[in-house]
């Protein structure tokens, strides 16, 4: 019967030092490789898609949640406030429509692709919707009361404004 070292247990009859070392090691192996956080084989090409695409959308999120951090505060006490409260007003649907999107894409990335950058992404992506939504649905309110009509749907694409 020849000896191998992976066969060796801890509280078995062969208990070698040396040979519990290699098979600690080998298990530690095995579950790297089977957690939730190693990358799944594929084809190298599409994890670098996928990490540049979820990279992107991150960045994306990360911009629309500064914006939305410019938008609760006072816009004449600095720069930044004032040009989030400027894109805030603007580009409203826009944000919502971007950060729905890059949830979106955080979750399939999480699934299928990286999972620690997905995981990332859907957390900045969520903070992004929520705060994007409230920042719209507060102009939209303000539109409303002061007696006027939005859209929001039409109002993705952008076109100069009519006073009828």
């Amino acid at each position: 019967m020849a000896f191998d070292p992976f066969t060796v247990t801890l509280h078995g009859r062969r208990n070698n030092g040396i040979f519990n070392a290699i098979r600690l090691i080998f298990d530690g192996w095995i579950l790297m490789v089977n957690s939730n956080n190693f990358q799944r084989p594929g084809p190298m090409w599409k994890r670098v898609v996928w990490n540049i695409l979820a990279i992107l959308a991150l960045v994306i999120a990360i911009i629309i949640v500064l914006i939305v951090i410019g938008n609760f505060i006072d816009p004449a006490s600095n720069l930044f406030a004032f040009v989030s409260a400027g894109l805030g007003t603007t580009y409203g649907p826009h944000m919502v429509l971007l950060s729905v999107i890059a949830l979106i894409i955080g979750a399939i990335g999480f699934r299928i692709g990286p999972r620690r950058l997905g995981k990332v992404l859907m957390l900045v992506a969520l903070v992004a919707l929520v705060g994007s939504t409230i920042i719209t649905k507060q102009i939209v309110g303000a539109i409303d009361a002061a007696g006027g009509s939005v859209n929001p749907v039409s109002a993705l694409w952008l076109s100069s404004m009519s006073g009828s």
